[in-house]
Order: C-alpha cells, then structure tokens, then sequence
C-alpha cells in the first residue's frame, strides 16, 4: 500500500497525487450505498454484448467509508466544464473466464 497512488488531473486546475497514508489521514465518511452492475441484466440486450453474460442480482448493498470524493475535486480546483470523471484501476485486460 505504501506505493499507493491517487491520481487526479485532467481537467482540473492543479493535479493532485496522494499517497495511501495521506488519504487515511483526511477526514472520512461511511455511507451505505446500492451500487448495481452497469451490465446487470445485458443478457437480454439485442444485439448480445460482449463481456460477461448477467443476468438478474449484480446489485450489492453495503456501507461504504472513506474521503468523499467532492472535496478532493475542489482542492484540485476541478474545471466548472467538466463533465466526466473517468476511473482508472492498477488492473489491466479482460478476464480470461467469466464470474
């Protein structure tokens, strides 16, 4: 964890890196959230969709704790045009199987 980075550039007016340990250091909030699956229920898109075939029940509900992500964007002084925000993990490629 220690080589831990997060990273926020992009449209912002000063990139921001953080360290694991000075993420840990902020101020937190636990939240409990549903989060479901963007490709819950493709299965039954036509034409079929690449990636793993769901069906029903990619949902999870759970609490959540952490630095909200909204303060982070204002200390990087995020650009008022902005009109996504992409997340990028240290994981790469497809899975060779599906879950």
């Amino acid at each position: 964890l220690a080589s831990y980075q997060l990273r926020i550039d992009g449209a912002v007016r000063k990139p921001l890196s953080l360290s694991y340990k000075e993420l840990r250091d902020m101020p937190s909030e636990t939240r409990i959230a549903i989060l479901e699956c963007a490709g819950n229920s493709r299965v039954f898109l036509v034409p079929q969709a690449r990636g793993a075939q769901w069906e029903l029940g990619a949902v999870g509900n759970a609490e959540w704790t952490g630095v909200p992500l909204t303060g982070l964007l204002e200390r990087a002084g995020m650009d008022q045009d902005a009109c996504e925000i992409v997340l990028e993990g240290a994981d790469q490629g497809t899975p060779a199987e599906e879950p």
